[in-house]
């Protein structure tokens, strides 16, 4: 009895469309980590701070897996709030605590003139992170706490 080709045979024959096994997905890193934590300092006063990190990743236009790949890299941040009152809280927030410099996107642009005297040498291109930054505000919630609404019924009677 003769079988009849199937596309999972088909592909195990070296369809030209299929990726090779080691094949990765560019600006997908195979790894990633995240972890963090917050504490009560007292009733009123939290503190916060996460981490997280990125294993190496290809720059996109890259699907052979050929070129150089984007570094692998982490960030730290840092959050703090305290509760003034029942209605008024006060926050600040620390993106990039340790202010590395690391390149979140890669690809890949035409060499050449650019604008005025501007030029590309290099064709792979990446854009960077956002620095260290600081910011800090205020939350004020107005009145007592809301009141619940009544659900509504399913059928309405008009």
């Amino acid at each position: 009895m003769r079988r009849r080709p199937t596309a999972a045979r088909s592909r195990r024959r070296g369809s030209s469309c299929r990726p090779g096994a080691s094949a990765k997905i560019p600006l997908i890193p195979d790894h990633q980590i995240k972890a963090g934590f917050e504490y009560n300092i007292t009733p009123n006063w939290r503190f916060g701070l996460n981490v997280s990190a990125f294993s190496s990743s290809y720059f996109r236009g890259d699907e052979s897996n050929l070129n150089r790949k984007l570094p692998a890299y982490y960030v730290m941040n840092l959050t703090t709030k305290y509760q003034v009152t029942k209605n008024l809280e006060i926050f600040g927030l620390i993106t990039n605590l340790t202010n590395n410099r690391y390149a979140t996107f890669g690809t890949f642009a035409e060499t050449g003139a650019v604008a005025g005297n501007l030029s590309i040498n290099d064709p792979r291109t990446t854009t960077l992170a956002q620095p260290l930054s600081v910011y800090a505000g205020l939350t004020y919630r107005f009145g007592a706490d809301p009141v619940p609404m009544a659900p509504e019924p399913i059928i309405r009677k008009y």
